[in-house]
């Protein structure tokens, strides 16, 4: 079940994103309102990692220490292993931490000229 909610999740994000990266190209580049066209991008692009990219981040960490537990079990309490299975949402969480801190950043590059007028 847990699988299907990730496959949804997966199919959400990538049709939103496809929605407003369609209203962003619909509204080519208006001189009057370059901040709304641009904001429309910034939130496709999230859009995309929080439903996309986090589901797989998600479901490669759980097939990770699924395969480990089923095929290498002389070996699940070894090191990396063994912390993996452990803290699997740390882990996790730990990747989305750091996509998120790369968009803040993108997002503030591409901004940074409306920002510090």
């Amino acid at each position: 079940m847990k699988q299907y909610i990730r496959i949804y999740k997966i199919l959400f994000g990538a049709i939103s994103c496809s929605f407003f990266l369609y209203i962003r190209a619909r509204m080519g580049y208006s001189p009057n309102h370059p901040l709304i066209a641009d904001l429309f991008f910034l939130f496709s692009g999230y859009l995309f990692i929080y439903f996309v990219i986090f589901s797989l981040i998600e479901s490669g960490i759980d097939s990770a220490s699924s395969f480990h537990q089923k095929y290498n079990q002389k070996n699940i309490h070894r090191q990396p292993l063994k912390y993996l299975i452990e803290n699997k949402s740390l882990v996790s969480n730990g990747y989305k931490l750091i996509f998120n801190l790369g968009y803040i950043l993108i997002a503030f590059l591409a901004l940074k000229h409306y920002i510090l007028k």
